[in-house]
């Protein structure tokens, strides 16, 4: 589902709905059907269809349980007694 978004352009493509926002992301989707993924810690804002937002999303997850995985085996190596805790 390819889009056709002005956004890269000065003027809007149009009115948008807000999907979600945080601290960190706001997402948001135009009238032509294009979702807006805006990173607010850099300014960095991504243009995709749908798909390509869940595929992302999906990543972020699986990157996000990779890394608290490796925080819980330091958390349990610092307690430096051999059990688990």
């Amino acid at each position: 589902m390819r889009t056709n978004c002005r956004m890269s352009s000065k003027s809007s493509c149009g009115p948008h709905v807000e999907l979600t926002s945080n601290p960190a992301v706001r997402v948001t989707r135009c009238s032509c059907g294009t979702v807006h993924l805006h990173l607010k810690a850099s300014g960095v804002s991504l243009q995709m269809d749908e798909t390509q937002l869940r595929h992302v999303a999906n990543g972020l997850v699986g990157a996000t349980r990779l890394l608290d995985a490796a925080e819980a085996e330091v958390v349990v190596t610092k307690t430096g007694d051999g059990t688990m805790h």
